[in-house]
């Protein structure tokens, strides 16, 4: 899908016939100078840490970035994202076309690829896939991606072809779909099927098991079609609580995790842990559900972005790793609109706002009222992310100024996500890993957003615009910016979220880790070339 992060690969243009017998060989026990090197570099477990859990592990339901990290591991796509350019790039295809009219896109797959039940990879597998992602049946969050797609015609067991309704400038990004097995999927109901718990995929790593709440293991896979991975199992530690989690990072039980802000400088000086900051695709926000009798009040959105000093959240949350947010789209996209600035800090006129809508404090108890409802409200966010625990507690505290009650309330990421998906709360403080491509229509678009759509958000312009900004003609980047930053301004108008921040990633590896490839931070992420990570002998 457009968010999925992708890993490098294409082609490789051989300079004389001598490598090349070489690799042909191989197959059969060529082993020169640097394949002795590299038998070396295999084995070992890499300890990944994570506040929360994986809820599913299909990467047509995937909603969360915890199963998006596992899906990561065991399944692969045509495509993938080059982590300099963030352009796509062949992996599982070897190469593609596209019509000039923009409504065919043909892919050409390696020969060879296998399931990790040793099925081999073909057409059929991707024309079950995307048949399956677009059927109204399946529970797909980003099914909105696949809404021009028309037909998926198996050409041949190593060629498929897409077919359009509309030219969609974002489908291209839409193929890094992790692959299903149909072969294991055909017959059962996708959203409920074992797999999803246990699955099959192709990509580098094996699922062996899963704990809930305690971790999920994956092994190497040895007839991965790109070499098998040079770790022997990844294991994903789940530890809720970011406190404890950096702390782990630091004792060696965890490889690799985010660090927090008041212990990078502590982080930077230990000898055996790199420092990685990068920018990345992402914003946080409080999100209310619009069909409180309260949010629903655009003055009373009004009112609450004027009580909240999102300054002073940058400033005691994110010690400089952070700055204010003020639209859906991250700085580092291309279709950012940097014109929308954050409103003044206003307490009187936030005060004001409320009085205008009714909301005055008539029965004496210190909270604003309506029709003798007080206007209090249950603020929820995920337990352990000390970051989004410090937010809930300023926005509490904000809002008692101006006659608001606010509880806080944290909970289990699972328990978490469930609430959000079932549209049960007030109002939530949770944060969006966004894509390449900035179409939002999974989100945005109140007619085509199925479940990442749940403060119930309803605006036709917005609607227009998301269509508008996929079928521009030769999907020209620079007409699409145009729509996005007219899209990014009627949001704003709206304040459907209270927008707070985008954030760097702060992430620390222990030193033992190397890669053929590099090890460094990108806007797809740290783990982008995983498969090449070795332990240093």
């Amino acid at each position: 899908m457009k968010k999925k992060e992708f890993d490098v690969g294409g082609q490789n243009i051989l300079n004389s016939m001598a490598p090349y017998v070489c690799v042909l060989l191989l197959l059969s026990g060529c082993v020169g100078e640097k394949e002795a090197a590299q038998e070396g570099k295999y084995g070992g477990t890499l300890v990944w840490g994570s506040i929360g859990d994986a809820k599913v592990l299909n990467p047509l339901l995937v909603s969360d970035s915890a199963s998006s990290d596992i899906v990561g591991l065991v399944y692969d796509s045509l495509i993938e994202i080059d982590s300099h350019t963030l352009e796509p790039k062949p992996k599982m295809a070897e190469r593609w076309e596209i019509s000039e009219d923009g409504l065919t896109y043909t892919f050409y797959l390696r020969k060879g690829i296998k399931f990790h039940d040793g099925k081999e990879l073909t057409a059929r597998d991707v024309k079950f896939t995307f048949d399956t992602f677009k059927d109204p049946r399946t529970n797909a969050p980003n099914q909105a991606d696949v809404q021009n797609l028309r037909e998926v015609e198996v050409v041949n067991n190593y060629t498929v072809r897409f077919h359009l309704a509309k030219a969609d400038c974002s489908f291209l990004l839409v193929t890094g779909m992790g692959i299903l097995p149909s072969h294991l999927f055909a017959g059962i109901d996708v959203n409920t099927a074992p797999f999803n718990v246990k699955p099959v995929g192709s990509g580098p790593f094996k699922f062996k098991e899963w704990i809930p709440d305690d971790k999920i293991v994956v092994t190497a896979f040895d007839e991965y079609y790109r070499g098998r991975p040079y770790l022997d199992r990844i294991i994903y530690k789940v530890v809720p609580d970011n406190t404890v989690l950096t702390e782990q990072l630091f004792t060696g039980e965890v490889d690799v995790t985010g660090i927090e802000f008041d212990q990078v400088a502590r982080f930077k000086a230990a000898q055996h842990i790199s420092v990685y900051e990068y920018d990345t695709l992402a914003y946080g926000y409080m999100g209310y559900n619009l069909n409180h009798e309260f949010f629903r009040d655009p003055k009373v959105r009004g009112a609450i972005l004027h009580a909240v000093d999102k300054k002073n959240i940058i400033d005691e949350v994110f010690l400089g790793f952070g700055r204010e947010a003020n639209v859906p789209m991250a700085p580092i996209s291309w279709a950012f609109n940097p014109n929308i600035k954050t409103p003044a800090h206003d307490v009187e006129l936030a005060k004001k706002l409320l009085a205008e809508a009714g909301l005055k404090d008539e029965n004496r108890n210190g909270i604003i009222d309506k029709n003798g409802r007080d206007f209090s409200f249950t603020l929820m966010t995920n337990k352990g992310n000390k970051q989004r625990e410090k937010i809930a507690v300023i926005i509490q505290d904000r809002l008692k100024k101006v006659g608001i009650d606010v509880r806080v309330q944290y909970l289990e990421w699972p328990t978490f996500v469930d609430k959000v998906s079932s549209k049960n709360f007030d109002a939530i403080i949770l944060g969006w890993s966004l894509g390449v491509d900035p179409d939002a229509s999974s989100i945005w678009h109140s007619e085509k957003a199925k479940d990442f759509n749940f403060i119930s958000y309803h605006n036709p312009a917005v609607n227009k615009i998301l269509d508008e900004a996929l079928v521009v003609h030769g999907c020209r980047k620079e007409d699409r910016k145009a729509l996005y930053r007219d899209f990014q301004e009627e949001v704003a108008k709206d304040n459907p979220y209270l927008f707070l921040y985008y954030t760097k990633a702060v992430v620390g590896v222990n030193k033992k880790f190397d890669s053929d490839t590099g090890i460094f931070g990108t806007p797809i992420g740290i783990l982008w070339n995983v498969d090449r990570w070795y332990i240093k002998r």
